[in-house]
């Protein structure tokens, strides 16, 4: 999979966060937060369109930025190349329909940035009657997830332990957005979704 490559600074960045192993070649990630600070043009673009977005746990949101706690990762410091995975969702509605985002990675081959996700669109939901008890009967709903860009990184910096860059939707996320808005121009891969900052630990 080195087509699926993520943040090539965030591996400096690992080289200080995790200096007690930076002379390894290869460092495993486990802990971190990753945050998404929603631009303005975004968020005019989800309010124009009557849209909402909160996270799933463990993801957590205050304001605009939405927290992603590190899942796990692998960096390599010699040719700065490597992943780093996370938790959570985002989920997109219109009140009527659900758009999920789920488990955002950030992928990096030493020159090339970009983020990868699972996405799903609506829900299977199943009923079963409980034996014995009338009118009674338990449920569930379940996601059909596939992999998918979220997008592309561009201007990333790092200071200390954090690496930071703009995060641009892929084709495939703004076309998702765009039929949960009922509109072709709502959201576009050349208008900045959001700031994306990530922290080691």
């Amino acid at each position: 999979m080195p087509r699926l490559r993520w943040i090539a600074t965030l591996t400096a960045v690992a080289a200080i966060a995790c200096a007690g192993v930076a002379s390894a070649s290869v460092t495993r990630v486990t802990a971190g937060t990753s945050q998404l600070t929603l631009a303005t043009g975004a968020n005019t673009a989800l309010t124009a369109s009557h849209l909402t977005v909160t996270p799933g746990a463990p993801a957590t949101q205050s304001g605009s930025t939405f927290t992603f706690p590190v899942m796990f990762g692998r960096l390599n410091l010699s040719t700065m190349s490597g992943h780093v995975a996370h938790w959570g969702k985002l989920i997109f509605s219109n009140g009527t329909t659900t758009f999920r985002l789920r488990r955002p990675s950030i992928y990096s081959n030493g020159t090339t940035a970009a983020v990868w996700g699972q996405f799903a669109d609506g829900a299977n939901r199943t009923c079963t009657a409980i034996p014995g008890k009338q009118h009674a009967q338990t449920c569930s709903t379940t996601y059909t997830w596939s992999k998918a860009r979220v997008g592309t990184l561009t201007g990333i910096t790092h200071s200390g332990n954090t690496a930071s860059a703009t995060l641009y939707p892929s084709p495939a996320l703004a076309a998702h957005l765009n039929n949960l808005a009922g509109s072709s121009t709502a959201f576009s891969p050349s208008t900045a979704l959001g700031t994306v900052s990530t922290t080691l630990s």
